[in-house]
């Protein structure tokens, strides 16, 4: 038995800083690539002795947002972190890295063809990525143990139109579900937003609630992970706590000292 406590997104430079979720976040409201909706654990229906952990990132996005379609963020490194000793310090990271690839640099096109397949040489815009899985609780330790244990994995592709996949989408999108050799399975790519929120009637001075969905028919970015339990288990009990958090890299900018024509 495994239980979960799930804990909101998390946005940091070189450490975490404050939650956030959709865009009332006024810090990370301007930089969706790297701004965490929500996230989701829970004991897997179809697999009893896994757990499934999900980050959504991305929020508000409109399917038919073409042609730069929403994307993760190439600079942006995405975790799903737990706690297993209820400490409330990440004890395994699911660590992502994405970076992008362009097939024809001739068109803007995010496909030139009907996409039957992932590997589909009509499909231009691309985007992969590697899974690390990374233990110990000091984020900022270099000697921190890690292991990349995927890479040069697909993300599914955007949903362009019934014209662009002729055999319909989820053929397409559900070769981008990877099974790997330690029985994890991992996917990463733009799906239906299942949070239910009245965001225009929570933002009318906190007032005008009617209960409508102003989600519906929007996506997010998906990273879902499913882990065996015997993964994720402390040392003590069977209690874990879930966040997710994306770093991008520091800047520091140096300005002149003193008269700036100098």
């Amino acid at each position: 038995m495994i239980a979960v406590v799930v804990a909101g997104g998390v946005f940091g430079l070189s450490r975490p800083a404050d939650a956030s979720s959709h865009r009332e976040a006024p810090f990370i409201g301007g930089d969706p690539e790297a701004d965490a909706t929500d996230v989701y654990a829970f004991r897997s229906p179809d697999k009893p002795n896994t757990v499934t952990l999900i980050a959504n990132y991305v929020p508000l996005e409109v399917a038919a947002a073409g042609p730069n379609f929403y994307k993760f963020g190439e600079d942006v490194l995405y975790e799903i972190n737990v706690d297993n000793d209820g400490d409330a310090k990440d004890d395994i990271s699911f660590q992502l890295d994405f970076r992008n690839r362009i097939n024809n640099g001739d068109t803007f096109l995010h496909n030139t063809g009907q996409i039957t397949s992932l590997d589909d040489s009509d499909l231009n815009q691309e985007q992969f990525y590697s899974l690390s899985v990374l233990k110990g609780d000091d984020h900022n330790d270099p000697s921190r143990e890690g292991k990349v244990i995927a890479q040069n994995l697909q993300v599914a592709p955007a949903n362009v139109g019934p014209k662009s996949y002729p055999q319909g989408y989820s053929k397409v999108a559900n070769q981008a579900i990877y099974t790997l050799d330690n029985g994890v399975k991992v996917f990463a790519g733009p799906r239906d937003d299942p949070f239910f929120a009245d965001l225009g009637g929570i933002f009318d001075l906190l007032q005008g609630i009617e209960g409508e969905d102003y989600l519906k028919d929007l996506n997010v970015h998906t990273i879902a992970v499913q882990v065996p339990i015997s993964m994720l288990k402390g040392p003590k009990d069977s209690i874990i706590g879930v966040r997710t958090t994306s770093y991008r890299q520091s800047t520091s900018v140096l300005r002149p000292v003193g008269n700036p024509d100098s």
